[in-house]
């Protein structure tokens, strides 16, 4: 995949989107997907990064199938999750009927592509395996986790073109550079918010 130079990251137009979009899926699915209108939908601004925050399409069904997708970062890469063991656990106790896969970027493309197309909620630390959205179905959620210190929004224009719920989960002790950290009490509640109306 190709992304003209000049274009910041996840700012690509809509457009380019659709054409990446439609085409890996026909490509993956070996059957036609027909065309989404390109959206006009305002782009979200973030001014206050002390609180969690929640971008959600109001008129967007909330995906109630597939399972919940860790991306899994190295611990020698920037911004891996520190704990993603104990939100494995969470995950696994409170919702135990529910898959939880993590995605290590070991896969195939087209594996890939079929693994984020059936996803019901994806934890992400901020990162490019956050281009994934482009995959995902309108009504999945997304939970992304930053640092507070260096969030950029890049990849909300994504979610907002692909009409997934975006939720992000600031780290308020994580630099740029080091590993991210949930407080698992308030994650565990933050999370409990996103699945309403997921299973």
């Amino acid at each position: 995949m190709f992304v003209p130079r000049g274009i910041d990251c996840g700012g690509a137009p809509p457009s380019l989107l659709e054409q990446i979009h439609v085409k890996a899926l026909n490509f993956v699915y070996n059957r036609s997907t027909p065309p989404k209108p390109y959206l006009s939908l305002p782009l979200p601004v973030v001014l206050n990064k002390n609180h969690n925050i929640t971008f959600q399409h109001k008129n967007v069904t909330r995906v109630k199938a597939g399972p919940i997708i860790i991306i899994s970062r190295s611990i020698t890469r920037p911004r891996h999750l520190k704990n993603e063991m104990e939100i494995m656990h969470f995950l696994s106790k409170e919702y135990s009927a529910i898959p939880v896969v993590f995605f290590l970027s070991n896969i195939s493309l087209i594996d890939t592509i079929a693994m984020f197309n059936s996803a019901r909620v994806v934890i992400a630390p901020h990162g490019a395996g956050q281009i994934h959205l482009l995959w995902m179905r309108q009504g999945t959620a997304i939970i992304e986790i930053s640092p507070a210190a260096s969030f950029n929004g890049c990849f909300q224009p994504i979610a907002t073109y692909r009409q997934v719920h975006s939720y992000i989960y600031f780290d308020p002790h994580a630099s740029g550079r080091g590993g991210l950290q949930v407080n698992m009490t308030n994650f565990s509640q933050f999370f409990r918010e996103v699945m309403q109306g997921r299973y």
